[in-house]
């Protein structure tokens, strides 16, 4: 299991945001720095010594009601997730944030005017069991519990552990129309009712399992060899008694978060997605490679060999993740970086989306 130590390591690591960065290129329909009316955190968890704080505010001036989906990504029979769902409601008054742990969920609870649930209740919030992966999809719905699109909704999550590691991202909005809603169950993502989900998502990284260069820089890189002090962290012999510092032992190792944009919430039914990742190196030497899933899945860069080292030999690449089957995805990537002494930090972001979806029967379906 790794070891914390954010004390000595959060100066250091807070220059690795940049190790994991995205570039610049056209805009796709959905977004994470404005309102929407559908909300999707692609990463919630409380497992291993990991939780999820949800923020969630309203930035209009109208009341503001959701219904909310836990979308369950933990394996079932034959390592294929069910795909069920735990829903509930919120209620927000104009410009109102609330937030939640999700080990926890939020009770109602009129004496919480301090606390970690200080502030108004939004209604009762569940919580996730113990072990849960997936996603949390919150759709915008009038006092009458029909979808809407008033695009008053923005999110964030934090991801609190192991220890002291934190890292955090933006819920990705999908913004609405109000005269073209049907205000029922089927929330079509076609340009029309709802803007499309993205084509492509991009990321530039470093290798999976390749050194952090940071770190190698300045940080720990080694351990010393021999002498009184043997195997004491450092970065170069003069710190040793032995004058022999083993360095290039920092580790970056990433994943991947993907949720369809196609859920089918009402039936439980796991959507199949084919993925491709088509990579280029500092060089621009390409690879490419590809990978399924079913519902929800948080993938290790090291399963797809064209986002690691060996294959990968620059510093930085870029990846292009494009569905070829099942249907467009939204996704998150984060990175957890690792010194020679087992201090460590991970960072998560957004990817860059690009383009749009070129189909027109991609949907929610809500129960």
């Amino acid at each position: 299991m790794r070891r914390i130590q954010c004390a000595r390591a959060g100066g250091l690591f807070g220059l690795l945001v940049g190790c994991m960065f995205v570039a610049a290129a056209a805009r796709a329909d959905v977004v994470t720095e404005r309102p929407g009316s559908i909300l999707i955190f692609p990463k919630v968890v409380n497992t291993g010594g990991r939780d999820t704080v949800i923020q969630i505010g309203n930035t209009g001036n109208m009341m503001d009601h959701a219904r909310c989906f836990y979308v369950d990504g933990r394996p079932g029979p034959g390592g294929v997730p069910a795909c069920g769902n735990i829903d509930f409601q919120i209620w927000l008054t104009k410009q109102q944030p609330t937030h939640w742990r999700v080990s926890t969920g939020r009770a109602m609870d009129a004496r919480d005017a301090t606390g970690e649930n200080k502030g108004l209740d939004p209604g009762l919030v569940p919580a996730v069991p113990d072990g849960f992966v997936g996603a949390l999809v919150c759709a915008e719905t009038d006092s009458s519990d029909h979808p809407v699109g008033m695009n008053q909704l923005k999110g964030e999550a934090t991801l609190e552990g192991p220890g002291l590691d934190i890292s955090k991202y933006n819920a990705i909005a999908i913004q609405g129309s109000a005269a073209s809603n049907s205000g029922d169950n089927s929330l079509a993502l076609n340009g029309t009712e709802y803007n499309r989900c993205p084509a492509d998502s991009l990321v530039n990284f470093i290798p999976d399992g390749a050194t952090d260069p940071v770190i190698e820089a300045l940080g720990n890189r080694g351990r010393c060899v021999g002498g009184s002090n043997a195997n004491a962290p450092c970065n170069h012999g003069g710190q040793c008694q032995s004058l022999d510092c083993s360095t290039g032992l920092s580790r970056v190792i990433s994943s991947l978060t993907v949720l369809p944009c196609n859920l089918d919430l009402l039936n439980g039914v796991p959507t199949r997605v084919t993925l491709s990742f088509a990579v280029s190196d500092e060089l621009e030497v390409k690879t490419s490679g590809s990978l399924s899933f079913s519902c929800w899945a948080s993938i290790p860069f090291s399963a797809v060999a064209a986002l690691s080292s060996p294959t990968i030999t620059t510093q930085f690449a870029t990846a292009r993740i494009t569905s070829v089957f099942g249907g467009p995805v939204l996704a998150i990537a984060d990175s957890l970086h690792i010194d020679s002494a087992a201090n460590g930090a991970d960072t998560a972001v957004n990817l860059h989306m690009e383009g749009v979806d070129s189909a027109t029967t991609t949907r929610i379906l809500l129960p």
